[in-house]
């Protein structure tokens, strides 16, 4: 199964919106930051991390776009990184959670120009356990396979903290079934301008600090995709009810 390479409009004829077209090809995935650390979250973590799969097949299942030969590869490719240290990130300010997330991607960003046996794609990042495997690897030809296999999608512009209220919201409310309507789920998300923006947004908005609430109905896949060129100034940063919300 191969992706369109056709740069073309989104149209009826086509098997798979451009959204969804990194993550059927390739892994992709949030940086998620684990930020509470009670008896409670320890039994509630691993639910809420299934949670989140669950929206993620609702989301896509639902979409009638696309083609049901794509549904599958799109949820199977979904890999998050998942920064769960109670030493590292127990009570972490959101502040302190995005300076490590900025630097965690700097030090881990791929280089081709040094990395001769890779082949760009357009990701920057590897899954390490695979890439390992690749390395141990005698075989060149199933060493390059698992090197493209390794390609990872991680969203640079946002990231995920998962606090107290964050883990509330996904515990209570569960993933609807095809045609129910529920509540919001919120997700705190960390997100800056945009690197090539101008400073118009960050300037008269002083409230913005650089994170806002996120409802995940809004669409896992879609977010990762049209997150990657929005920016503040197109009004996906403002508030509702006093505090900083983000839409896509």
């Amino acid at each position: 199964m191969s992706l369109s390479t056709s740069q073309g409009s989104q149209d009826e004829a086509s098997p798979l919106p451009m959204c969804y077209w990194n993550s059927a090809k390739s892994k992709w995935g949030f940086a998620i930051y684990r930020t509470v650390y009670t008896p409670e979250s320890d039994a509630k973590w691993p639910i809420a991390m299934d949670r989140l799969r669950e929206w993620l097949r609702s989301e896509i299942t639902e979409d009638e776009s696309v083609h049901e030969d794509y549904k599958g590869k799109i949820y199977e490719n979904f890999l998050n990184l998942v920064m769960d240290d109670k030493k590292l990130y127990d009570g972490l300010p959101i502040t302190d959670v995005k300076k490590h997330f900025k630097k965690w991607l700097i030090e881990n960003e791929l280089d081709y120009s040094t990395n001769p046996e890779a082949e760009y794609d357009g990701s920057i990042y590897q899954d390490p356990e695979i890439l390992e495997r690749a390395h141990l690897q005698e075989d060149e030809t199933l060493k390059q396979q698992l090197i493209m296999e390794s390609y990872w999608y991680l969203s640079t512009r946002i990231c995920i903290v998962v606090d107290e209220e964050v883990l509330t919201s996904l515990m209570d409310i569960p993933c609807p079934t095809r045609g129910e309507t529920v509540t919001a789920v919120w997700l705190k998300i960390i997100l800056d301008a945009h690197p090539y923006c101008k400073e118009g947004f960050l300037k008269l908005n002083p409230w913005y600090n650089g994170w806002g609430r996120m409802d995940i109905r809004n669409g896992l896949a879609r977010t990762h995709y049209l997150i990657e060129d929005a920016d503040l100034d197109d009004g996906i940063a403002f508030e509702i009810d006093e505090q900083p919300y983000i839409e896509i």
